[in-house]
């Protein structure tokens, strides 16, 4: 799905935008009111993340011209603090929901993917190949098609499978993934990580399958090996 980016911190723009990208989102990013809107006439966005200012004119003016678009599109806020002035001023201007800053991954995509399942409710029963497996969120399940075998995973299972799948052949540290999967703030030690990555690999069988190997790289995190036939 498209994704729309409004943000004026370039730093911040590139991390939530790399956040989006890998979380399987097409996003384009735009620090200019006027661009976005452009781009929208021509190409209505199927959802849009935007960083609420506290400018009407700016932030403001993107939210107001996603209302009024002719295709309503599902808008989430990130607000740079709790104050209720702010929070209010961004849903009376259009945003479906707000996160506030520091954003956690997580929830990011969690708001994100909720937004757009109430918007598009047939189009986010999406399914994820990686032959030979397919990963389908709901319910939280990995099977290989034509042969009759599924395996139910726990949402945080089915999360980090999904991020070293779409990941693979590319090493991943513990903090990405604790950010991805758990929250940048949550407190998750590094045996609870293990014991994640362990009931994965004896699940799908990434331990002795003849296409991927998830394999542990010393000192740093994990990387998922596409292997040959």
């Amino acid at each position: 799905m498209r994704i729309a980016l409004f943000d004026s911190d370039p730093s911040e723009r590139a991390l939530v935008a790399q956040l989006l990208e890998r979380s399987g989102f097409d996003c384009r990013v735009y620090d200019d009111p006027r661009e976005l809107a452009a781009e929208s006439r021509v190409r209505p966005f199927d959802g849009l993340v935007v960083d609420w200012k506290g400018d009407p004119d700016t932030s403001g003016a993107v939210l107001g011209n996603a209302r009024a678009a002719a295709k309503r599109t599902p808008t989430l806020m990130m607000v740079a603090n709790g104050r209720d002035d702010d929070i209010i001023a961004g849903l009376s201007c259009g945003a479906d929901d707000y996160l506030i800053k520091p954003i956690r991954p997580s929830e990011l995509i969690a708001r994100l993917q909720a937004l757009l399942r109430r918007a598009y409710p047939n189009e986010m029963l999406e399914r994820f190949d990686f032959e030979p497996y397919r990963f389908e969120p709901e319910p939280c399940e990995v099977s290989v098609p034509g042969s009759g075998w599924r395996v139910v995973l726990t949402q945080k299972e089915f999360d980090l499978g999904l991020l070293l799948f779409r990941n693979a052949g590319r090493p991943l540290s513990r903090n990405h993934i604790r950010e991805v999967v758990w929250g940048g703030d949550a407190d998750v030690s590094s045996r609870t990580m293990d014991t994640h990555v362990s009931r994965l690999r004896s699940k799908l069988g990434l331990n002795t399958a003849s296409t991927f190997r998830v394999m542990p790289v010393y000192g740093y995190g994990y990387r998922l090996d596409r292997l040959d036939p």
